[in-house]
């Protein structure tokens, strides 16, 4: 089995660099498909699930230009959503986040049981009936399930436990759904906020990202759009944690410390 050897007992100094958030990176691009027009997206981590995730992206027809490390272009001028690679799609479970998209422009896609975590089952039944409640039509197929519907429509929704995921899926379905979309017991994590905030300068019209209570109105399209990723905060409370550990002055640059307050407060009771 491969395994990590690490010889401790070392000072460690210097600083380091957080990346940008994988979990803020892959909705972005995801969402990529909502509009005909260009979006530039920077700061993207350079890791296998954003690598297949572009892949099933160009496999859907989506333009992908690589501008320079972790900056790339996106244009998802003309879209199929019957070329979703299944092979790649079963198993990265950001795959879910595309079935919104794909039910806005195209008024259908495959979703399948997808994978890609180790620390145990995700349950699908509250994405299924999120869309059954934009009018969406569920078919159980070989893959997993097959969705159409004619038109979105903008509903309410009242998740039955706390899924970022699922908030930010739900939110890519109803941004281009007609009507208003209202999402209680949503999850507030920054992604979210980060999602939300980028979406509306591309003109959708989403409120109360970061609360429990999200609306969303449903526009027409959406335009444009440049955005940098946002620093994952889970890799830079690893670093501190690391500087902490072992006694030793690291800096840790590139990093939101709005983000980690909780955890930085705990850090400063334990006396680290």
């Amino acid at each position: 089995m491969e395994k990590f050897v690490i010889n401790g007992g070392k000072k460690l100094s210097g600083e380091i660099s957080v990346n940008g958030a994988k979990n803020a990176a892959l909705k972005i691009l995801a969402a990529c498909l909502l509009t005909d027009k260009s979006w530039t997206i920077s700061n993207v981590p350079q890791i296998e699930d954003i690598f297949r995730l572009i892949e099933l992206l160009k496999g859907l027809g989506v333009e992908i230009k690589n501008i320079s490390k972790g900056v790339y272009q996106l244009k998802a001028k003309k879209i199929d959503s019957k070329n979703l690679d299944f092979n790649i799609a079963s198993k990265l479970k950001g795959s879910i986040l595309m079935s919104g998209p794909l039910l806005a422009r195209c008024g259908q896609t495959d979703f399948c049981q997808s994978g890609g975590c180790v620390i145990g089952q995700r349950p699908r039944n509250i994405f299924l009936d999120g869309f059954k409640s934009f009018g969406v039509k569920v078919k159980k197929n070989n893959n997993g399930y097959h969705l159409s519907v004619n038109q979105l429509k903008g509903t309410k929704i009242v998740f039955p436990l706390i899924s970022v995921t699922a908030t930010e899926a739900i939110i890519l379905t109803a941004v281009l759904a007609k009507g208003k979309t209202i999402l209680i017991n949503s999850a507030c994590e920054p992604e979210i906020v980060f999602l939300a905030d980028f979406l509306n300068q591309c003109g959708a019209k989403i409120k109360g990202a970061g609360t429990s209570s999200i609306q969303i109105e449903g526009v027409k399209s959406l335009k444009e759009g440049k955005c940098k990723i946002m620093p994952d905060r889970i890799e830079a409370g690893s670093f501190v944690i690391l500087g902490a550990a072992s006694n030793s002055p690291i800096k840790v640059i590139n990093m939101e410390p709005s983000h980690l307050e909780v955890f930085l407060g705990c850090l400063k009771k334990s006396r680290c």
